[in-house]
């Protein structure tokens, strides 16, 4: 059990520990106290782990968060079976979104028997015991009313701060917090060690909505290519357009502005959007054969500039794509109107809603016209 102790040196360093899950300090030290089961998206989802553990079989699980952890990890113990219940305790679900995508993630957790309690939890406690002296075991939440717990499942967030802790930077002289990871620059560098570079989910340059796989490895690539090209090539580590799903199923994905964003920016009516309903679409037709087609795409668009999307539907994540794509490219409506997409899929809508934003002016009606046409549209767009 001895533990050696390396030094390493370099010339540079790359920090890319990530962000663990954050457990309140007084719901562990509660739940411990009582014997109650916690854990984590880490814990749960150990590689031994075959399916749902034996320790949620035949008792009430509640997972405090709504965020898409707890979203996904709910539906998830629900199916597999085996819980007496599962409850998601939290002021709402996917709060960073807009209202349709939680409304939607709403409408799949309870189609799947996923109780939702609007509140939040703060400890836990015991109850009176039962004939076989078992003790009843509660969460205990923010407006005093208890609920049976058997498993609680934490899923508030995550931080960086659990890894970084680790590292003893203090002693290298490198800036750092709990929450937002090493203090950076947009270039992700060290504001205290010029030497040092974080990437990923523990650089404080990349936001909590931001801190995704993909833009770790996007991050990733950029840290190390700042580290060693001349200081004037040095350009920006974060992307602009971080897609955003939620793994549910049906899947809930975004990118881009949100609704509400649109409206704060623009106004309400300083923006254009259409929301096409899954039901009544051809391939929501056929898939409603196997379940409840409640999903829905909706872009949002300025001048015929492409502002963001939210899609709800089994293919979310892959048709988030192609709107991440028209906002990194700078392209149009009218160039995600002139692409034919594949009928019938789940990005079909997109080229549905892209046409009649394109074709609600005259400028559009004209650059459907050739390419005569398309620079009088341009044109009398500016």
């Amino acid at each position: 059990n001895a533990t050696e102790v390396v030094t390493v040196t370099a010339k540079k360093f790359l920090i890319a520990t990530g962000a663990g899950p954050i457990i309140p300090e007084r719901l562990n030290s509660e739940a411990e106290q009582i014997g109650l089961p916690l854990q984590t998206y880490r814990t749960f989802l150990r590689p031994e782990h075959k399916g749902i553990t034996p320790s949620l079989q035949n008792v009430n699980v509640v997972i405090a968060g709504g965020g898409a952890t707890a979203c996904e990890l709910a539906q998830v113990i629900s199916r597999l079976g085996g819980a007496e219940s599962v409850t998601i305790v939290a002021p709402s679900l996917l709060p960073s979104e807009d209202v349709s995508a939680r409304y939607a993630v709403c409408q799949i957790l309870e189609a799947d028997g996923v109780n939702i309690v609007r509140n939040r939890v703060l400890g836990c406690c015991t109850g009176d015991s039962d004939d076989d002296n078992n003790v009843s075991k509660f969460v205990v939440m923010e407006n005093g009313a208890k609920l049976p717990c058997d498993a609680l499942l934490v899923a508030v967030g995550r931080a960086p701060g659990n890894t970084l802790n680790q590292l003893n930077l203090d002693k290298a002289g490198v800036a750092w917090s709990y929450r937002h990871g090493v203090d950076v620059n947009s270039h992700l560098r060290s504001k205290t060690q010029q030497h040092v570079f974080a990437c990923g989910d523990c650089a404080s340059a990349v936001g909590g909505a931001d801190r995704r796989s993909s833009h770790a490895g996007w991050t990733g690539f950029n840290a190390i290519r700042n580290m060693y090209v001349p200081t004037l090539l040095r350009s920006r580590a974060t992307h602009p357009y971080v897609p955003r799903v939620t793994f549910t199923d049906p899947e809930v994905a975004s990118v881009g502005l949100s609704h509400s964003e649109c409206v704060d920016k623009y106004g309400k009516g300083g923006f254009q959007f259409y929301r096409v309903s899954e039901q009544g679409t051809d391939r929501g037709d056929i898939d409603s054969i196997q379940r409840e087609p409640i999903g829905f795409t909706e872009l949002r668009a300025r001048n015929n500039k492409v502002l963001g999307a939210t899609i709800c539907s089994p293919a979310a994540a892959e048709a988030i794509n192609e709107v991440a794509l028209a906002l990194n490219a700078g392209l149009t409506c009218d160039d995600m109107a002139r692409t034919l997409h594949c009928y019938p899929s789940y990005g079909y809508p997109l080229q549905r809603i892209a046409i009649a934003i394109s074709l609600s002016s005259i400028w559009g009606m004209l650059s459907s016209c050739g390419k005569v046409g398309r620079l009088l549209g341009v044109g009398g767009r500016k």
